[in-house]
């Protein structure tokens, strides 16, 4: 059974669920994605047929091991690409919303090169490389420097407004590397 757009949404909600509570049921994915019980209901037989969840006697919804897989996979693309958006710029609500969009349909190619290319940015400088520090001494190498104070075309400094500062979806973390 081939996972559509839908059916990573209803495995990606659940393992945040499964994150944040350890008992997820379907009352909870319905309440989480704003849905019907019957749609969740309806979604929820399919991923049962597809083996990608059970339903245990209680109620309670377990991802079977190509479910986990699969709904960490698109939360990571969805984490990944939702930092990628923060980090030039967008604002939080749309980065939020975007990397929503994109986490479907992102080419594995495009998404290892945009995964590796922040990667680099979070990994800072070598620890050879010496400070470079800008006329006001700003150390141009540091990340946070690097994301406080921005510059336009005419070499003048622009201050971050405070509140487009990455907000991380409910204290979830990136998966670690590897």
């Amino acid at each position: 059974m081939q996972l559509l757009r839908s059916g990573e949404n209803y495995l990606k909600t659940i393992l945040i669920l499964q994150k944040q509570n350890a008992a997820v049921r379907s009352l909870d994915v319905a309440g989480r994605l704003h849905f019907s019980r019957a749609s969740v209901c309806r979604a929820i037989k399919l991923l049962q047929e597809g083996d990608f969840l059970t339903m245990e006697e209680d109620k309670t919804l377990h991802l079977t091991p190509m479910g986990q897989q699969a709904a960490e996979s698109v939360f990571t693309r969805h984490a990944v690409l939702n930092e990628a958006l923060l980090a030039i710029d967008v604002t939080p609500e749309t980065a939020r919303r975007d990397a929503c969009e994109i986490e479907h349909v992102i080419s594995e190619e495009t998404f290892t090169r945009v995964k590796a290319f922040l990667s680099r940015q979070r990994g800072g400088r070598d620890r050879a490389e010496t400070p470079k520090e800008d006329e006001d001494g700003r150390d141009q190498n540091n990340a946070e420097d690097r994301g406080n104070v921005l510059r336009d075309v005419r070499g003048a400094h622009l201050q971050r407004d405070p509140q487009d500062a990455p907000l991380r979806e409910e204290g979830l973390r990136l998966p670690p590397e590897g």
